[in-house]
């Protein structure tokens, strides 16, 4: 066995805590946006984008050139303007404490908000005119959008959807998905629900009478924002802190075996999966037909990564980084790496072209950091 010194190049704190995310039955189609995220057990479909952080996010709209999110901060609402990559170029202030949705249209954006035990939606301009507002039914969430002529406004507590005019006047009102509704959105033919009834988010498409004629699953379990840029939809997770770019005419995913899909990685067109409840390491096709699988040489494996022409497969040891293996296609290993500096728990593994990168936990911490590595 070839001793590995486990030569550190450079440490980083990762930005947040990892929070705790439901396991997918799903396995998403990556952009190339996403490749360059190193959370590997996060598995997000095409572009994502990071947002102005700690604050909380509800309600998210496109005005043609950028996004607009209405955040709670410091006892007030801000809304503010970033770009397609996530820099924020500009803000207005809004009345109230609380976020209930937010509406771009053309120049105009609309922000619903509570304050006091009371509910209002204001109109501003992108400079922070405001130009009208008015009372609404009560609501601390829900979610607000704007179809050309009328809004929709969103009252999670009582599970309502309301159709609006310009002026607060109740065209319609019918029931909504759940007392989980947290924004609404259009797509020009169609009313659309983010719901985050009991972890199970889904994004719902509705008839006029409110009525669910479709839906698919959010890629994060607290969908808090939602709009609508052909043919892209763009959900905001509030815990993950992320914008996801969906095309659902597309296929995003596909449904993987019955095994535990624990970490993976691509082969151009396959996929390698990593069972550690099982020791298996399985090779999937496009469709997620299973088409081979071999033991895994670790029976605490910790990551898997495809380097161009073999396999590597991470392990761990009780609470400590293991060793790193080198395998062939058919799961003959070729040679293995050895830390003996007490490197923490692994908890997956990607590599850049040059080094490898894990992400790891310290024994009864709940503190993880990424660690870059390199063979010696």
């Amino acid at each position: 066995m070839t001793a590995w010194s486990g030569h550190i190049v450079s440490l980083l704190k990762k930005p947040y805590p990892f929070q705790s995310e439901r396991k997918s039955n799903y396995v998403f189609h990556i952009g190339p946006a996403a490749a360059a995220c190193l959370i590997l057990w996060i598995f997000q479909p095409f572009d994502l984008h990071k947002i102005p952080r700690n604050h909380i996010y509800k309600g998210l709209g496109f005005d043609g050139t950028g996004f607009w999110g209405a955040a709670e901060v410091s006892g007030q609402i801000r809304v503010y303007k970033f770009t397609m990559s996530g820099t924020a170029i500009d803000s207005v202030v809004c009345p109230g404490t609380l976020v209930c949705g937010l509406a771009c249209n053309g120049g105009r954006i609309w922000v619903a908000s509570w304050s006091f035990g009371s509910s209002a939606i204001y109109k501003f301009n992108h400079s922070g005119t405001m130009l009208l507002s008015f009372a609404v039914e009560t609501s601390s969430s829900g979610g607000l959008t704007f179809d050309g002529a009328y809004l929709w406004y969103a009252r999670s507590s009582s599970n309502q959807i309301y159709k609006m005019d310009t002026t607060g006047s109740v065209m319609t009102s019918f029931a909504g998905t759940s007392n989980s509704m947290h924004d609404l959105a259009f797509d020009g033919a169609n009313l659309w629900v983010a719901d985050a009834t009991n972890e199970n988010a889904r994004i719902c498409k509705l008839s006029a009478s409110g009525s669910v004629l479709s839906s698919f699953t959010s890629p994060g379990d607290h969908p808090y924002g939602l709009t609508f840029n052909g043919p892209y939809w763009y959900v905001f997770d509030q815990v993950m802190q992320k914008i996801y770019r969906i095309n659902p005419a597309a296929v995003n995913y596909f449904s993987k075996p019955a095994l535990n899909a624990d970490y993976l990685t691509t082969q151009g067109s396959y996929y390698w999966v990593v069972d550690k409840s099982a020791y298996l390491v399985y090779k999937l096709d496009q469709s997620g037909t299973k088409l081979t699988d071999f033991q895994s040489p670790s029976t605490q494996p910790a990551g898997i990564v495809y380097d161009g022409t073999n396999l590597w497969v991470l392990s761990g040891y009780g609470y400590t980084f293991d060793k790193l293996y080198k395998l062939n296609l058919s799961g003959t290993v070729i040679s293995s790496y050895q830390s003996w500096e007490g490197l923490p728990e692994p908890y997956g593994l990607a590599y850049d072209g040059s080094h490898f990168w894990y992400i790891g936990k310290p024994a009864f911490q709940q503190v993880f950091k990424m660690y870059k590595l390199k063979i010696q």
